[in-house]
């Protein structure tokens, strides 16, 4: 039995980072786990709220699996349609019909969520649009 976990952040990563997302001609950083201190634009960052639940049966084994990508958009001249549509970039990036490609698993989006957060600080405005995937994940024997 593998950590699913690893490989589903892994093809995250290099779906979101390989896509090139852009927010006004300059390419937005990709970050798993949490952004390095040093960072002071926008990002985005495939969270460490992961979670995965397995199951066995005579094929194999079964995961529930949930990735939280989150999407942070800081500046002035910027809001929730800047972090919202970049959210939806990636949101379509996952859940094409091929769905993310995972070593030696099939994966499927069961269902995708939007929530928006921001950040009250008027020296670093700050808004946040998560996205939830939730998927159903199968490792053959």
């Amino acid at each position: 039995m593998k950590n699913v976990l690893l490989y589903l952040a892994n093809a995250y990563y290099t779906i979101i980072s390989g896509a090139n997302i852009q927010l006004n001609g300059a390419s937005i950083p990709v970050y798993d786990g949490m952004a390095p201190s040093t960072e002071l634009g926008s990002y985005i960052l495939i969270s460490v709220d992961r979670t995965a639940q397995q199951t066995e049966d005579k094929c194999g084994f079964m995961w529930d699996a949930t990735m939280l990508v989150d999407v942070v958009v800081k500046d002035g001249n910027y809001g929730f349609v800047e972090s919202d549509t970049i959210a939806e970039q990636i949101g379509e990036l996952i859940n094409t019909n091929l769905n993310p490609t995972v070593d030696n698993f099939q994966c499927f989006v069961t269902s995708s969520s939007f929530n928006n957060l921001s950040g009250l600080n008027p020296t670093e405005p700050t808004f946040r649009t998560l996205l939830r995937n939730q998927h159903k994940i199968v490792q053959s024997l």
